[in-house]
Formats: structure tokens, sequence, C-alpha cells
């Protein structure tokens, strides 16, 4: 009763009968849907689903649930299925019954029930796509499930027939897409179902079908979801051609599968521009994408595949020009625009003919990049890249000369190579565009050599070469030639190969040449190139040297040249029409060099000293000096430079009259333009005339011209020197006194000189005044130079070795006593290092004199001068000193001193160049050496007492107190030592103050005449009276016949005997 009521309710629309011509009122076993109705009542899972759906016969998740209820009730069958197989093949016991969507089914019905689902799951769809035509979800799930019902793989056409299932099953799958797209025509994933099915199943379908039916999904979808629709519909395009190249398809059939795949990627292209550079990529034949891809690197893209090739070089040519034409174009892939130039210039040069016929004219386009007046014609002609592109271009020039060459040797048109070869050459501004040139032509000549020698026979080809031996060429370069070559008879082979041999012969022989004009061309102000190519003209004898060196004197700009200056090529020039015997031509190229534009005065002066030098090499002194003359008037920028005036002043000297040379120093000096060296030669000259006071009147102007202290150093010499040979040394030479008047002035010119100059450069000159002053003034005049030198001396050093010769020569003519004041004086202002060494000096001069007591002073006074650790020679002298005429007390006197300045510079720091590390020092004796050396000298046996380290036969003495570290204080203590020694002796023996020391007061008032019992006497030295007496032979002995040399150790030990008598 169900069954029936529902039939009468179910639509029209929804019976799938042949004819829908049959009356209403049919019975209800005649309905096409009855007996799977009737299968589903049989589930109670589904009569529940019936039941709900009379209801509410438009809700959607009920029909949606409905169907996934009958596929998971198939789904459960076919496991029950491979379960019954799996058993039966392991013999395994089988389980009889299923119970399926509330129903159990035995296991001889599953099969049948299986079909009875199936097509009830077609009924269920239909019948809900009916009442809800306008669900995507109900469609999308009814599609999908006719698909899986149908075999998508027919390979024979047995399957096609009228009557096979498949055929059916595809007819009723291709009728529910359409009445689909129906009300699903803008959802793209209904279409490409669609398409997927028509392609595999491929039942009485051909490409034409299919392409129609993608251009039907393009033309109802919107353009916003055509992307969707662009990949796979290109990625079916490539793969008909990709299995129509490997299937055997008639070639015509194939032509007409690449124009298809052509065309369709032509409109993706117009679709999506940022894919064209991929469609390039696919056009490129395979020869060429295989260069393309080793020079840039191809890009992953999802949409088409690489390895396939449309062989269509004129398209792919084509559309690197428009992307190239587009300056806006930015590369998806990261391609730069270089590497877009290599592609399209490696496409177009391997394939001419191919892209030539597609309207890519190649040589035009090279030509205008090659362009430097308007840079890129075709190629980047915006405001703002017009700089780069120009850079670009000048940096790959060589690169385009190559490919342009490529393009006419693939052509076959070799003259044009060689013009091309020609022209790169001659055009290249850079030495690698110039190797890459040189290079390409040489190959192509040997190739061609080559290509000849291989189309004649042995025979021809021994007659014709003359035993010319086969070139070594690239081997790819000699198989296209080989095959590029036109077929000639054997004599035009023979007169084509020697005419090849002789150009690729001339081409080897002009390469320094060409090499030599690359870089003119880099750089056309480079003098050194200009100059070599002359060099290279004149040896290889290929051209005129002169008309080089014209070329570059045009070319070469003072400003901006470089690599020598501009006056060499000038001065070649002028050389080369001499060397020819073109003595006019010469002297014209002189005057024309004085009329360009030198960057410096001193550039011209170069030019105008050849120009003069050139004239006089031809003996025509009186235009040399004419040239040399009108080369310095007011009017000339040569009268601004020193070697113009040179130049004149040395012909003037040997060409011209004494007056003129004169007026011609005179108007030098008045320039500004003399240096020192110009004013000692106008002396010279002056002084060879003999114009002695003119010559000095050129010093005195000399030293007005030149401030400068060392340039008036100079001149003050050369004038001093010339003064004084002129006036001085003539009387000297004869031994007649000198002319006051002159002296005087001589006098004045020193006291200048030493005024003027500063103190480090006027030490020499006081030598000579003081020494003009010994030979020809007062002796007092030159002691008082040299204390002026000593004062103006602007280092200690240089004071130091003043101070000493002051000191020899006072000494020479005063004696020795007058030099205390110059000792004192120097010790004053010298610094300590300097000081100390005065002090030695001093202290020898006060031994020398027998004041023993005074030079223990200085060696006192000097030692806070003295650090140990630095000058050890000082308190080397001092210990010689006290070991030689000193005593224990004056010895620890020493020693005490010694650790007080140590303790005083303790805290002074020194590097290691100033403590002299390295430096050998002479060994020197320990204080336990030194008694232990006095003791065995004198015979005497020091106590082994601990406590007494005194040696016997010396008077012991007050020990220093450590906390006395004044050493001011110490020439007091050494006047303590006399009394400590006189109150050791008897009150009747005590030695008097000038027995033992000297008594520096000066004021003892004692009578001469008294006699002192058991004192020694000495003489007076003789060095105290200088040169105002002669020294007594016998000097060392006294009037008793007693030696007076007698040191403190003897006489101390004399006394003692004598007390003890």
């Amino acid at each position: 009763i169900f069954v029936h009521v529902y039939l009468i309710t179910i639509p029209k629309a929804t019976m799938a009968t042949p004819s829908h011509k049959q009356s209403e009122a049919a019975s209800p076993q005649s309905h096409p849907h009855y007996h799977s109705l009737v299968t589903l009542t049989n589930f109670p899972v589904f009569l529940d689903y019936e039941n709900r759906l009379a209801k509410t016969p438009y809700n959607v998740m009920e029909w949606y649930n409905y169907l996934v209820e009958i596929d998971e009730a198939l789904d459960e069958c076919y496991d029950h299925v491979k379960m019954m197989a799996a058993a039966l093949g392991s013999k395994r016991k089988q389980n009889k019954s299923k119970t399926v969507a509330g129903r159990v089914i035995e296991s001889y019905e599953i099969m049948e029930e299986i079909h009875s689902l199936r097509k009830c799951r077609i009924v269920v769809a239909e019948r809900s796509l009916a009442l809800l035509p306008g669900s995507y979800k109900l469609w999308m799930m009814h599609l999908n499930y006719l698909k899986g019902t149908c075999s998508t793989k027919v390979t024979s056409k047995s399957y096609r027939l009228s009557g096979s299932v498949n055929r059916k099953r595809y007819k009723q799958i291709l009728s529910a897409f359409e009445r689909s797209l129906v009300r699903m025509n803008k959802f793209p994933r209904v279409w490409l179902s669609f398409i997927e099915v028509v392609i595999e199943t491929g039942v009485e379908c051909n490409l034409t079908n299919i392409r129609r039916l993608w251009d039907r999904c393009l033309c109802a979808l919107p353009v916003t979801q055509h992307s969707l629709i662009w990949d796979k519909y290109a990625k079916w395009a490539t793969n008909c051609v990709e299995a129509s190249m490997m299937s055997a398809i008639h070639k015509d059939e194939n032509i007409e599968v690449r124009e298809m795949a052509l065309r369709i990627l032509r409109r993706r292209c117009q679709y999506d521009p940022s894919l064209r550079e991929d469609f390039a990529d696919v056009c490129c034949p395979v020869n060429a994408a295989d260069e393309i891809e080793g020079a840039s690197a191809v890009g992953e893209s999802d949409t088409v595949t690489k390895r396939v090739h449309l062989n269509q070089p004129g398209e792919a040519a084509k559309i690197y020009q428009e992307l190239l034409n587009d300056p806006e174009y930015m590369s998806p892939r990261g391609t730069s625009r270089h590497e877009l130039w290599q592609k399209l210039c490696e496409l177009c040069s391997s394939y001419p003919n191919e892209t030539r016929s597609a309207g890519v004219d190649f040589e035009h386009i090279i030509r205008n990049a090659l362009d430097e007046g308007s840079g890129s014609t075709l190629f980047s002609t915006t405001d703002e890249s017009t700089k780069k592109s120009k850079s670009f271009f000048n940096e790959v020039q060589g690169t385009l000369y190559l490919h342009l060459a490529k393009y006419h040797t693939h052509a076959g048109q070799f003259n044009k190579v060689r013009s091309v070869y020609a022209e790169s050459i001659a055009n290249v501004t850079t030495v690698r565009d110039f190797s890459l040139a040189f290079d390409a032509a040489v190959r192509f000549e040997e190739g061609i050599c080559s290509a000849i020698m291989a189309q004649m026979g042995e025979d021809e080809l021994e007659h014709a070469s003359n035993g010319i031996d086969k070139f070594d060429s690239d081997p790819s370069l000699q198989i296209d030639l080989n095959d590029l070559m036109p077929v000639s008879d054997n004599a035009n082979k023979s007169s084509e190969l020697n005419w090849t041999l002789s150009r690729l012969e001339m081409l080897l022989e002009k390469r320094p040449l060409m090499l030599n004009r690359v870089l003119l061309r880099q750089n056309p102000h480079n003098v050194g190139e200009w100059l070599k190519r002359a060099e290279l003209l004149k040896t290889l004898k290929k051209g005129n040297p002169m008309m080089a060196l014209e070329e570059g004197c045009k070319a070469v700009k003072a400003k901006l040249a470089v690599n020598g200056s501009p006056t060499r090529v000038w001065i070649e020039l002028a050389n080369a029409y001499n060397e020819s015997g073109d003595i006019d031509s010469a002297k014209k190229t002189y005057e024309k060099a004085l009329v360009y534009k030198f960057q410096s005065a001193d550039d011209l002066a170069t030019i105008h000293s050849s120009h003069v030098d050139y004239l006089i090499e031809l003996e025509e002194w009186d235009e040399a000096l004419g040239v040399a003359r009108r080369g310095v008037s007011n009017k000339t920028k040569l009268a601004h430079t020193t070697r113009a005036w040179v130049t004149l002043l040395d012909l003037e000297e040997a060409l011209g009259t004494i007056q003129t040379t004169k007026a011609a120093y005179n108007n030098c000096l008045k320039s500004g333009m003399a240096n020192v060296q110009i004013c000692m030669n106008f002396t010279e000259f002056l002084l060879d005339k003999h114009f002695f006071e003119e010559a000095f009147s050129v010093f005195e102007r000399s030293l007005d011209l030149f401030p400068q202290s060392d340039k008036q150093k100079h001149i003050w010499g050369e004038y001093l020197a010339k003064f004084h040979s002129r006036y001085i040394l003539p009387f000297q030479s004869k031994d007649e006194p000198v002319p006051s008047a002159k002296l005087e002035r001589m006098r004045e010119l020193y006291e200048r000189c030493v005024s003027t100059l500063p103190a480090d450069m006027s030490c020499e000159f006081f030598l000579k005044y003081a020494k003009l002053e010994e030979a020809h003034g007062l002796i007092q005049r030159a002691l008082n130079v040299y204390e002026r030198l000593c004062l103006t001396a602007p280092t200690s050093k240089e004071k130091f070795n003043a101070y000493q010769l002051y000191v020899i020569v006072a000494s020479r003519v005063l004696g020795n006593t007058k030099t205390r004041a110059i000792y004192e004086a120097a010790i004053a202002a010298l610094e300590d290092s300097e000081a100390s060494q005065m002090c030695i000096k001093y202290a020898n001069l006060e031994i020398l004199l027998g004041e023993l007591q005074r030079a223990r002073s200085l060696f006192v006074y000097g030692a806070q001068m003295a650090d140990p650790r630095r000058d050890s020679t000082y308190w080397k002298n001092w210990h010689a000193f006290e070991v030689e005429h000193g005593n224990e007390e004056t010895f620890r006197e020493m020693l005490r001193v010694k650790r007080g300045v140590f303790t005083a510079f303790s805290t002074v720091n020194y590097n290691a160049a100033e403590m002299g590390v390295g430096s050998k020092e002479p060994k020197t004796l320990t204080d336990e050496e030194a008694f232990n050396m006095i003791a065995e000298r004198e015979g005497i046996e020091r106590q082994e007492d601990s406590n007494a380290t005194a040696v016997q036969g010396f008077v012991t003495g007050n020990k220093r107190k450590a906390s006395d570290a004044d050493l001011n204080s110490l020439e007091r203590q050494a006047s303590r030592l006399r009394e400590a020694t006189a109150s050791s002796l008897p009150r009747d023996r005590a030695i008097t103050a000038d027995e033992g020391e000297i008594d520096l007061d000066d004021g003892d008032d004692e009578d001469e005449s008294e006699e002192i019992v058991g004192v020694a006497t000495k003489e007076v030295p003789a060095g105290v009276f200088g040169g105002l007496s002669s020294k007594e032979e016998n000097g060392d002995v006294t009037s008793d016949g007693k030696n007076s040399n007698v040191g403190a150790l003897e006489r101390l030990r004399a006394a003692a005997a004598t007390s003890g008598n």
C-alpha cells in the first residue's frame, strides 16, 4: 500500500522511462522505480527515512543522510563479499548471513542485494535532485557516485559498441552532468569533474570535443575563477603534445596537436601575462632549451611540463622580444633582464631563419643595442632606465657582436660574419671584449680553412696549400662550417684557401695594433698608449707613426691625461718630423704646442726648452736666443716659470754679452721667478767677470728675496766664503795684516749672520767667526765668540761640545786656572747628564793641579746628577780617584753618597734603550775587592774581626748615619774628614791643611816663611801658569830631593812612623 501511494505522488520528472506518453493512471507495478522502492521497504532503516521524507521532502540533510546510509550499506556488503572470498581461499568457516540496515541478508542473496541497492542509490539520488535541483552537495554526491560506477580505463574500441554496458553508463553520466550544469554551471569543480570523466573514459571522444568542453567551461565561469581552469587546461594541452610525440601518429596530426597547444597557451598568456616566460620556454626547441637552461636556472612551475617543447623558436623569440619591450616586466622566477637578453640572443643566433620568419629582426635589434648615441631604441626607453641600459649594453658589447656573428654564420652569410668581426674589433672598448671578438674571428677563419680543406682532395690540397698543415680549430665550429660551406669548383677553392690564409696571417700580425686601439678607445687621454702606438707602427711598418702622433695630440686633453704628460706626444711628433727630414714641420709642431692648453706652466716650459734645444741642435743660435727671450716676455705664460728663465740665462751666458746677461739676471730677480741656484749662478758669473761688489750686492738681494732659514743658511755660507776668499785670504797667504776696514766689514757680516739665523743653524758660523778672530783679531774677541756659542747652542749636547772647545782655547791661551769659571758656568748651564761629565773633566783638572780636596768636592757635588743605574762612568771615575788618592774614611763616604743618590733616584723609571740593555760595560771592583787591592798594594794585613773592617794603616773616621741623606751637606762633611784625620795623630804631629788636602779657603794669612816640620813640599804645576811661563824639567822632584807625587796613604804611614820613633 505504501509503495502504491508513494508512486502516485512521484513527480513526472523523476521517472526515467523511455517514453513519457504513458498515462498517469497506469498501474504501480509498471513504474520503472517500483522494484527499487520495494527493495528499500525491505530494509527497516531505509523505510524509516522514507517515512520522514514523506513528511519533509525538501530537507536537504535528510536526503543527504539517506544517501550516506545507502553508501554505508553498500560498503558493508562489499566488505562481507571480501570476507567470504578470503574465507573460501583459506577454507575457514563462513558466516552465512549479514545484517545490513536492519535486515538480515543471507550469503547467497548478497550479490543480488548489492545490484538492487546500487539501483536504489541512483533512484534515491534522482528523487532528491528532482525535489532539490539547486543543491550543490546532492549533485556532487550523485555525480561522484556515477563516476565510480563507470570504468575509467577504456583502451580497446570493442568496448565502444552501442550495446556495451560502459556506453550506457557513460551516456547516463554525461546526461547527469549535463543536467547538473543547468543549475551548477558556475561551479568549477562540476566542470572539472565533467572534463575529467570525458578525458579518462574516452568513449567516442576526440581532442576537438574535449577542447570545446574546456572552452564551454571558460565561457560559463566568471573570469575570477579562470585561474582554476587554465592550469589544468594548459597541462592537458602539453600532455597531448607529449602523447602525440611518443605515439606513432601521423606527422600531419602531430603538427595539428602542436598548433592546438600553441593556440591554447597563447590564450592562457592573454589571461595571465606573467606566464609568458613559461610559454617561451615551452616554445624553445630542445637544443636551444638546453642551452637556455644552462645559462639561467629554470624556475619551478606546476602548470607546464618542461619536458615538452613545441619546437617554435620564432614564437619564443617573439615572446622574449615582448618581455624586453616591457620596461615594467618583473619575472616571477626572478630572471634578470641580462638573462632574458641572453636567451633571446641564443635563440635568434641558433635559429636565424625561423626567428626572421616570425617577424623578429635580430640584426636590427643588435644594431640598436650597440648604438651609443640612442642606447637602445627597442628596449627600456624610459628616462629612468636610459643610463642603466647604456651601461648594460656597454658591458655586453662584445657578447652582442659574437651573437650577431653567430646569427650570420648559421644563416650562411660568411662575408657578413667577417664584417661583423671587423666591426667588433674596431668598436669594442674593453680588453675582455676585444679578446672575445679576436679569438672568435681567428677561430672562424681557421674553421673556414678547415672546411675548404675537407672539401678538397689530398692531391689538390697538397698542391694548393704548398705544405700548409691543417688548423686545429674547434670541432663543433668545423662541423657547422662544413655543413654551411657552399660547394664550388676546385680552382675557386684553392684561391679561396690562399686568400683565407693570408687574411688570417694579417689578422694575427695586427693584433698588437688592434689591442692598442682598444685601449685608446677606452681612454683616449692615455699618453703612454699613443707613444706605444707610434712605436708599433714604426716597428711593424703598418702605417705612418706621425699620423698617429698627430691624432694623439688632437685627442689628448691636458686635464684628463694619464700615464704621462702631453708634452711627450708633442716632442715625439717633432722628433719624428726631424728624423724624416721635415724641419719646417718640426718647427711648426713646437709652435702649435706652445698654443696648446697645458694644465700646468711647467709642461709649457718643457715644450719651450725642447724647442730651444732643437734650434741649438740645428745651430740656429740667433733664432734660439730670440725664442728664449720671447718666451719670458711679460705677455706670455712662460714668464712665470723658472725653467724658461733658466733656459734664457744659460743661453745668455753662452751666446749673449755681459750686459745682456746681467740684464736677464736682473729681470729674473725682479719677476720673482729666481731661486737660490739662479742667484748663486749670477754671483758666480759676476765674480768670474771680476764684478765683486755687484756680486756681493746680489748676495744681499738674495737674502731679501728668500727669508726662509734653510735658504738663508746656504746664501750666508756662499756669501761669507766668497767675501773671505776675496778680502781675507790674500792677506793671510802673504802673512800680512788684514786692513781694518775689510776686517770690520767681515765682522759685521758674521754678526748679521749669527743674529739672523736660528740657533740650530748658526753654530757653524760662530766657529768660523771665532777662527777669524783668532787668526786676524783679538783673543778676547775670540773668547767672547766662543762664549756666545756656548750660550746660543740649542741642545745640551751641543752646549757640552761648545764648552769643551771653549775650555781648550782658554786653557791654551790663558792657562788652566782660568778655566775654572768656564767649568762652573758649564755645570750650571748643562743638563744632568752632560753636567756630570763636565764635573769629571773639572775634577781631572783639579787633580792635575794637585787640588785633591777640590776634586773630591766636585765629585760629591756632581753625584747628585749621576744616577748609578745609568751613569756608571761617573762612579767608576770617583771610585778610581778614591782608590788612588783617598783613604778608608773618604772611600766609605763615597759609598755612603752613592747609596744616598741611588735612593734618591729609586723612584725614577727608564726604558730599556735608556738603560743601555745589551751594551758591554767594563767590569768594576766591588767594595771588598777594592779594600783587598789597597791592602795588597800597600802590604797591610786586614783585620779578621768581623766588627772591625778597617785596613791597618788607615785612620778611622766617623761613620755616616743613615738619616743623613741631604746632599747639600756633603761639602761640610768633607771638611770634617780633615778634622777627624788630624785628631787621630799626636798634637805636635798634626797634619796641616795643605799637607793632605788643599784648603778651599783663600783667606789664609799665615806666614809663608814659617818652617813646618815633617811636611813635604812640592812645586806649583806648570799648567797653573798656562803659556806665560815654561815648565821646569825637574818639576816632579822637590828642592830637597823628595818625590812630591805622594798619596795620602804614604803620607799617613810616614807620619805614623815618625810619631812612633
